[in-house]
């Protein structure tokens, strides 16, 4: 053991003092590789960081850089330990959005939007109890935007153009987030929690009154709740219908542009939602929930649907069948001053959106997609250009995406798990578990060989203080971007690509693979598997990728590229298994042998 920790120690003194330039170590002796043996990730990260004068405790991003009081406290607890606070939050977020019960889903997202949602007790079973929370939900929304004045809420109607691509905002940043301040989120946020607990708890006598009470219609005060037929039935949401209750059929909904409080409750059939702005569980200054328990549905929206929320909470429960989803801006699990959740149960599915969306969260917003069983498939982008940049790539900020008002007011939370299939993930510019600006993004992805496609900013890439992660846990998977990608984090941000196991493929360009830049901070750890690496000349000849730190503003930039077991393959020249690389100063790969099965805490 004495003599494995010297070899150690010499070669961390020899590599120190390295120009920035790489250079290869010399050859690894058989202590150098015993040495890994039964090590966590932890600590060969650790040992990583050692042979660059650093240790855990020097993993730190400066979020005083700037300060609003839209900053969430997890965002800073991730920028103040941008590691272990990175993994830890996903872990515990993932755990809460898992929940059987969607009330309690929301009830913890919203405490990590630093607000505390109260559940409300509600009288009565079955549909009088479901009516009777709306009651209760419509006086805690009014509560919610009592400060506000009809001017104020028109103006936070018009904000919306900040998120829409193309669209003019016609008020000043600073007089609406103002207004925002205003809201009583807590209340808004409780509407959302009774109205789904009651909803859950009261499912079963819900639908034997909905068998006995086929083809009626009840009248409440916020509007008209309609009971449908087992048979093939047809529906207008909107102009005095705010709910719907089906016990069978294949049906057809026709959704109008909405408000307050709606609702749908679909118990068998393969059914068809098509939907304006603000529909198919796309709330706007209220609560939206669609829940299908069965069938192959197709659901088609335009902006703000599909288990969204704009100041309010929007949720999609599909419980099984293979379904599509199809939506524009802010659909499929989109928080924007809210609480958005997509989730479905079982069944192969396709989702597709052009922008901010599938799992996107913004100032005070928080959206998932949970996807529990299925080979999926994710596709988000194609249809506004990234025309600053680019003639032919667009913009997706989709997929586990956090995004803030930059430089007004701190992003919110985006976090998409999937808990098995093989699956497809798709986007352009931003997407895949990456973040723009005081924000958190993250994807989950607990088994299958899935695949990962995207151009920039993609698979654990945060961008100017915020924080990302991409957590795979099982399957042979593989992972193609441009750049500025796969671990990278860019101007004091922490971008992170875990792959807890199997044999996996790496493929980008530049900046990416463990990559930091402008003081951001990227690392790429693969904990098990024969694995390959590859940084390829197609778009360029860059020598900035695979543990690649630069020197920004008398500071460094750290990246780390970690692989801790397998027989690996680098398309670097003079790269090989068990070995220790210094990219650059602030630069390491380190390839290793742990344990069977690789090493984790």
């Amino acid at each position: 053991m004495a003599l494995s920790i010297l070899v150690i120690l010499v070669l961390v003194i020899f590599v120190v003092t390295l120009p920035e330039k790489e250079i290869e170590t010399p050859d690894i002796s058989e202590d150098f590789k015993s040495y890994y043996l039964g090590k966590t990730e932890k600590e060969v990260l650790r040992d990583a960081l050692r042979s660059i004068k650093m240790d855990l405790n020097d993993l730190w991003l400066k979020s005083d850089v700037v300060e609003d009081d839209f900053r969430l406290s997890v965002v800073e607890r991730v920028m103040n330990d941008p590691y272990e606070g990175n993994l830890k939050t996903l872990l515990e977020i993932s755990k809460e959005i898992s929940s059987e019960e969607m009330w309690r889903v929301l009830k913890s997202m919203g405490e990590r939007l630093d607000t505390s949602p109260e559940r409300f007790s509600v009288e009565g079973k079955g549909i009088p109890a479901l009516v009777y929370s709306m009651a209760v939900s419509e006086e805690l929304i009014s509560e919610a935007f009592s400060n506000l004045t009809e001017e104020e809420l028109a103006i936070l109607d018009k904000g919306i153009a900040f998120l829409l691509e193309g669209a003019e905002p016609e008020v000043e940043e600073e007089e609406f987030l103002r207004i925002v301040r205003k809201v009583e989120r807590d209340r808004l946020y409780s509407a959302g929690v009774t109205i789904v607990s009651t909803m859950e708890e009261n499912l079963d006598e819900i639908r034997e009154e909905a068998d006995t009470k086929e083809n009626n219609r009840i009248s409440t005060p916020i509007g008209y709740v309609v009971i449908g037929t087992k048979g093939d039935d047809e529906y207008l949401l909107g102009e005095g219908v705010i709910g719907v209750i089906d016990p069978g059929g294949n049906d057809l909904y026709k959704w109008m542009e909405s408000s307050g409080i709606t609702f749908v409750i679909d118990f068998s059939g393969n059914d068809t939602y098509i939907g304006e702005d603000f529909s198919l569980g796309g709330a706007r200054f209220g609560i939206s929930i669609l829940y299908d328990l069965s069938g192959n549905d197709y659901y088609k929206g335009e902006n703000f649907s599909i288990g969204s929320s704009y100041f309010g909470v929007g949720v999609l429960r599909d419980f099984s069948g293979n379904d599509y989803y199809e939506g524009d801006t802010c659909t499929q699990g989109a928080g924007v001053f809210g609480l958005g959740v997509l989730r479905d149960h079982s069944g192969n599915d396709t989702y597709r959106a052009a922008f901010e969306s599938q799992a996107f969260g913004f100032t005070w917003g928080f959206g998932v997609l949970h996807d529990l069983s299925g080979n999926d498939l994710y596709y988000a982008g194609g249809k506004y250009l990234d025309y600053l940049r680019f003639k032919d790539r667009y913009l997706s900020l989709s997929q586990g995406f956090g995004f803030g008002m930059r430089p007004y007011a701190s992003g919110g939370i985006g976090f998409l798990r999937d808990d098995s299939g093989n699956d497809v993930y798709f986007s352009d510019v931003f997407g895949q578990a990456s973040s723009y600006w005081f924000s958190l993004g993250y994807i989950h992805d607990l088994s299958g060989n899935d695949v990962y496609q995207g151009w920039l900013y993609n698979q654990g890439a945060a961008t100017h203080l915020c924080g990302s992660l991409l957590l795979e846990e099982k399957g042979n998977d593989s992972y193609y971007a441009k750049g500025v990608s796969q671990g990278c984090g860019h101007d004091l941000a922490i971008g992170m690509l875990i792959d807890r196991e199997g044999n996996d493929s790496y493929i980008a360009a530049d900046l990416s693979q463990g990559a930091g830049n402008a003081n951001g901070i990227g690392i790429l750890i693969d904990n098990s598997g024969n694995d390959s690496y590859t940084v390829t000349e197609a778009f360029g000849v860059y020598d900035n990728a695979q543990g690649y730190g630069n020197w920004r503003r008398d500071f460094g930039s750290i990246g780390i590229l970690i692989d801790l077991s397998g027989d690996d393959k680098y398309s670097e020249p003079g790269r090989t298994n068990n070995r220790f690389y210094r990219g650059t100063n602030y630069g390491v790969v380190l390839d290793v042998e742990t344990k069977e099965g690789g090493a984790r805490d």
